[in-house]
C-alpha cells in the first residue's frame, strides 16, 4: 500500500487539518482500505488484494468483503462493487462494537452504549452485591466500555451525565421505582 502510494498510484484519504494520509486500518485478520473514490484507486485496491493473496497464500473472500462510499451516488458506489465482486455496505454501519459514519454529537448514536450499560447494569442483581462489589464492577466492566467508546469519538455533555446518572444509581442501589440518597456527587 505505502509503495502504492509512493509511486502515486493509489490516492489515501487526507483527514484533518493537517492533511494526514490514511489509506489501510488493520485489526486482526480485519483490513479496511482507504482512499479516494476513482477507478483507478478501486483497480490498485485490487491488484493489492490479489498480490496479497499470491504473496501470504491466503484467500481474500471477496463475497464477505463490503465497500462504502461516501459522498458518492450509490449507482457508481453500486458499479465500483460490481468490479470488486463485494457487496455494497451502507454508510453508517458498526465496527468492532463502534458505530461509523455517524454524527456522534446526536443522542441516538450514543443509544446503543446507554442501552448496553443499562443490560449489563440489570443483569447484576443490586441485592446480592455489596457496595464494594458494585464499585469493582462499576471499575472494571462499566468503565472499560466507556473508555472504548470514547477514546473514538467525544460525547455531548447530555450523554456524560446521563451515563453518570445510570452509575450512581447503580452504585448507591436506586433504581426506577425507588430512589435512594447519592451521598458522594
Amino acid at each position: 500500500m505505502r509503495q502504492a502510494i509512493s509511486l502515486g498510484f493509489f490516492k489515501p484519504y487526507k483527514v484533518g487539518m493537517d492533511n494526514i494520509e490514511v489509506s489501510l486500518l488493520q485489526f486482526a485478520d480485519d483490513a479496511i482500505l482507504i482512499g479516494e473514490c476513482s477507478d483507478q484507486n478501486i483497480r490498485v485496491m485490487k491488484s493489492i488484494l490479489q498480490l496479497f493473496e499470491l504473496s501470504s497464500g491466503l484467500k481474500i473472500n471477496f463475497f464477505k468483503s463490503k465497500l462504502v462510499g461516501l459522498n458518492i451516488t450509490k449507482d457508481q458506489t453500486n458499479r465500483l462493487a460490481d468490479y470488486l465482486q463485494c457487496k455494497v455496505s451502507p454508510s453508517s454501519f458498526t465496527y468492532l462494537g463502534i458505530p461509523v459514519g455517524v454524527n456522534h454529537k446526536r443522542k441516538e448514536t450514543w443509544n446503543p452504549l446507554i442501552d448496553r450499560l443499562k443490560i449489563k447494569l440489570s443483569s447484576w442483581n443490586m441485592n446480592h452485591v455489596s457496595f464494594g462489589g458494585r464499585l469493582i464492577l462499576l471499575n472494571t466492566v462499566l468503565y472499560a466500555l466507556l473508555v472504548y467508546f470514547l477514546s473514538i469519538y467525544k460525547a455531548p455533555v447530555t450523554i456524560i451525565n446521563s451515563i453518570q446518572k445510570i452509575q450512581r444509581d447503580f452504585l448507591w442501589g436506586g433504581t426506577n421505582s425507588h430512589k435512594k440518597i447519592n451521598w458522594v456527587k
